[in-house]
């Protein structure tokens, strides 16, 4: 069953429901819950700066701050694709004043991730 099938438009608002059939098919909810605001045909564009100083390279987090902002990112990223599919992103770091793109604009977040981790690990000096 295709979840366009199991979701009905709020003429007034234009938010899409969620429609389970049955106890049995609520496995095929995923991260849409029941009710939620989701609009289909909204498409984001979203530039995400990333500090990339060297304060970051400090320790008092671990593995080190530039890492929790990584992990905060890689999550903020996945989470961003899972609500709006048919949007794009692009990733920019600042480092010593200067502002340098990571990645283009794409909807790839498995591209966003990897060129994100290459960076703290090349920040890291490994």
């Amino acid at each position: 069953m295709q979840l366009g099938n199991l979701l009905e438009e709020d003429a007034r608002t234009g938010q899409l429901r969620l429609i389970v059939p049955n106890a049995s098919s609520r496995s095929a909810e995923g991260s849409v819950g029941e009710g939620a605001a989701v609009r289909r045909g909204v498409i984001r564009f979203l530039v995400v700066v990333i500090d990339a100083s060297e304060s970051m390279n400090q320790r008092d987090m671990r593995p080190s701050r530039i890492g929790v902002a990584s992990q905060v990112v890689s999550t903020f990223i996945d989470n961003f694709f899972d609500q709006n599919p048919i949007s794009q992103l692009a990733l920019v770091e600042l480092r010593q004043g200067k502002a340098e793109k990571i990645t283009e604009l794409s909807g790839n977040a498995r591209h966003h991730r990897g060129r994100l981790e290459e960076r703290v690990v090349a920040s890291r000096g490994v």
